[in-house]
């Protein structure tokens, strides 16, 4: 018998792997992607610290220059009339430039001022304490008032009707009875009296009546010089007192000065002849980060550039 023998063939299927150059191809496109993305991290990464540094940088020259202009804007001010004639008995030999409030305003130029940094400018000035007591009774060398709040004795004090002002030396403060005195050694006489000079010790008393007003005085620099970290900063210092490290990394501080409201130009703290007229400030802030956080691996440098009205010089 005869038969077909049938042969079963079996074929596996073809099972094709990556040649080298498509391998190296494949390789080749991954880095190129990969060298892109990281490209836009590292840009995204650096845009991103840039634009906080500069923020940060924005935002502390603008709170420095916040407190610097409050204090500017309230230069010779007091709880009464701006235009009073002045009894000043606290200091007159001139010791202390903080008691001097006929100079309520000075500026200075390249580093006049002691303690600031060459080539920087420095502004001084006098203002109202945050502390206003209303008077009840003057009797003699003691005022009563309805509060001592946080008077001391040796402050310098205001005290102001609608008639006159007054700047002395605080003696005895007693919390308790509500009292200030105003016998001091600092001060050259007791008699507050503007007339015919407060310290000739020639004129009658002059007795403040109720509701008058007592008031702190603050003596208030602010400059830039060097600080604790190797740069700079914006300073403030108080009636004498230790410097206040306010702002870090402002480098230069320039000031110019109106003279009067019709005047059309500012000039620099050596050209004012009459600190008195002197009516607004333009100043202008440079600051520097502190890391190099630029597009170029570099410090941010910014100016900020403001001016400010004296209200109590301004019609």
């Amino acid at each position: 018998m005869s038969g077909n023998r049938h042969v079963l063939a079996y074929t596996p299927n073809e099972q094709r792997g990556f040649s080298l150059i498509e391998l190296m191809v494949a390789m080749v496109i991954g880095l190129v992607v990969l060298s892109a993305v990281t490209g836009i991290f590292l840009s995204s990464q650096r845009t991103y610290r840039t634009t906080e540094g500069l923020g940060r940088v924005q935002e502390s020259m603008q709170f420095g220059f916040e407190l610097m202009a409050r204090d500017l804007r309230e230069a010779g001010g007091n709880p009464c009339d701006v235009n009073l004639p002045i009894a000043n008995v606290a200091d007159q030999a001139g010791a202390n430039w903080w008691t001097n409030w006929a100079q309520p305003l000075r500026g200075f130029d390249n580093g006049a001022l002691a303690g600031s940094a060459a080539a920087t400018d420095a502004v001084q000035l006098l203002l109202m304490g945050e502390e206003v007591v209303n008077v009840v009774s003057h009797v003699g060398t003691v005022f009563s008032v309805d509060d001592t709040v946080d008077f001391e004795a040796n402050d310098v004090l205001m005290a102001c009707d609608m008639r006159q002002l007054a700047v002395f030396r605080a003696g005895g403060v007693d919390e308790g009875a509500n009292t200030i005195s105003h016998s001091h050694t600092g001060n050259c006489s007791d008699i507050l009296n503007v007339l015919p000079a407060p310290c000739d010790g020639t004129a009658p008393a002059y007795l403040y009546a109720q509701n008058s007003v007592i008031s702190g005085l603050r003596g208030v620099r602010w400059f830039v010089a060097d600080n604790a970290n190797g740069g700079r900063s914006l300073f403030r210092a108080v009636n004498g007192g230790a410097r206040e490290e306010m702002v870090e990394g402002v480098q230069n501080m320039q000031v110019q000065y109106l003279q009067g409201s019709d005047s059309g130009s500012y000039v620099d703290a050596g050209g004012v002849t009459n600190w008195q007229l002197v009516s607004s400030l333009r100043i202008v802030l440079t600051a520097q980060s502190s890391d190099a956080v630029g597009t170029d691996d570099s410090q941010l440098v910014r100016r900020l550039e403001h001016v400010v009205n004296l209200r109590n010089r301004t019609p």
